[in-house]
């Protein structure tokens, strides 16, 4: 009896690999624009762990600097919290916080290794020290003053590294986007780049979020002008494909994401910047001792990074990555295909389509993140089921902006959906997306309850 369910997933699973690769084997980047590089002044690069921003734009940055460019690197966290590569780094099995904390000063001098190699020097480097894989759960604590995060490695409530631009900080929300907003008021960069929100790592997703809030609040206080905002992508599925070392290929976005809408752009590496970023790359060898081929793989003839600029897309509709891993391919009423939501009146209206048709066996769950220009919000909101045998692909809901705290004096409001199978398994994430903020709905913003339909 076990034998046909054990044909169908590997059946699934070789449908979806096959088809991966014969996408992976198309020659997309003639679809791709140029980096204007020579437009850049001022550039600063959020990292959410040490080794990211070499992956990602090492290439542009090297390219940058060769140009006398400015060019800035912030590290949202320190790796801390990587335990198979600590254990390898610090041939040890049982770690314990102290351990963990000894391997996050040993990925910032990697770091400063690799940033060197780049052309930076170390005044060009900033660690912040939040807790890796904290910052999604910062993210959406729910409430105003939410509970520090204290993650399991270093156990510690408050940044615990006195190398850091904000050593003794609660792990909150709030202090992050304080940071984040110290450091844009700092450089006033022309142009900041930070992963994509469609990044399968948590960390990842959170950090262009706190980036966005805290270019708001900048903005609006006028510490300084507003920048343009790239995204670079780490983590989706299984990209870049193939895996490995290929200096002979180009990088080209992944099939479902380049469907979704945004223009990609693309950096063309010199033989030098190549060799450079090469060179920086393998001054991780924490990371390179235990996931070389993956990041091997970002060693290709060009970088590409997409355009963040536009954060109010919700309101028109955005596109949602579909079938981009075996998971979401083999379960479409739990992958997210497509998100809306405006303001209308004095209520909150998000529409969540579903690849395929919503299931009562999926949970699916909202989270609004609101601030204005000294305090943010989160909340989490579970979406109403579908009726057994409806067979529809839509999930909406209102909610009252009294609900969420929304009024005039609100400055930024992002939302993301996520979907849950059997057990709390994740299946999709959505990218958070910015909501639209018209004066007067907001201005005569109800009290009713929140509501679902």
């Amino acid at each position: 009896m076990i034998i046909v369910p054990l044909m169908v997933v590997a059946s699934t699973t070789a449908l979806y690999y096959g088809n991966l690769h014969r996408l992976s084997a198309v020659d997309r980047i003639t679809d791709l624009d140029s980096i204007n590089v020579a437009e850049q002044s001022r550039v600063l690069v959020f990292a959410p762990h040490c080794d990211d921003e070499t992956l990602g734009v090492g290439g542009l940055m090297k390219t940058l600097k060769d140009a006398k460019t400015p060019v800035r690197t912030v590290f949202f966290t320190n790796g801390d919290g990587f335990r198979i590569a600590a254990q390898f780094h610090l041939k040890k099995l049982n770690l314990d916080p102290a351990d963990y904390l000894a391997f996050g000063e040993a990925r910032q001098k990697e770091a400063l290794a690799s940033a060197t190699l780049l052309g930076q020097s170390a005044s060009d480097v900033r660690f912040l020290g939040y807790p890796d894989q904290g910052l999604l759960a910062m993210l959406v604590a729910p409430g105003q003053n939410p509970e520090a995060f204290r993650p399991t490695t270093t156990k510690s409530a408050s940044v615990p590294y006195i190398r850091s631009a904000a050593s003794g900080l609660s792990h909150v929300r709030e202090s992050v986007v304080s940071s984040v907003q110290q450091q844009l008021a700092d450089l006033k960069p022309t142009d900041v780049y930070v992963t994509h929100p469609l990044d399968d790592h948590s960390d990842h997703a959170a950090s262009p979020v706190y980036v966005q809030l805290a270019i708001d609040r900048g903005v609006k206080n006028g510490d300084f002008p507003r920048p343009r905002v790239h995204w670079y992508l780490i983590h989706r599925g299984d990209w870049p494909l193939p895996q490995g070392d290929h200096p002979e290929r180009w990088l080209v976005p992944p099939p479902a994401i380049a469907e979704c809408g945004n223009q990609w752009q693309s950096l063309s590496l010199s033989q030098n910047v190549f060799r450079a970023k090469r060179a920086a790359l393998h001054a991780y060898s924490s990371q390179i001792n235990v996931m070389q081929r993956m990041l091997l793989s970002f060693l290709r003839k060009n970088e590409i990074v997409t355009s963040g600029d536009a954060p109010a897309i919700v309101s028109q509709g955005s596109i949602e990555p579909v079938g981009d891993n075996v998971a979401r391919f083999a379960n479409p009423s739990a992958d997210i295909a497509g998100l809306n939501a405006e303001i209308v009146g004095p209520s909150l209206v998000v529409r969540t389509t579903m690849a395929g048709p919503c299931s009562p066996a999926i949970d699916a769950f909202l989270t609004v993140v609101t601030s204005d220009d000294k305090r943010s919000n989160a909340y989490r909101i579970k979406l109403p089921r579908p009726q057994l045998l409806e067979t529809q692909q839509e999930i909406a809901t209102t909610i009252a902006l009294s609900k969420l705290r929304i009024d005039a004096s609100t400055v930024t409001v992002a939302i993301g959906v996520s979907t849950y199978a059997a057990e709390g398994l994740l299946i999709d994430r959505s990218a958070f997306h910015f909501v639209n903020l018209p004066t007067t709905s907001v201005q005569n913003a109800g009290h009713s309850d929140a509501k679902s339909r």
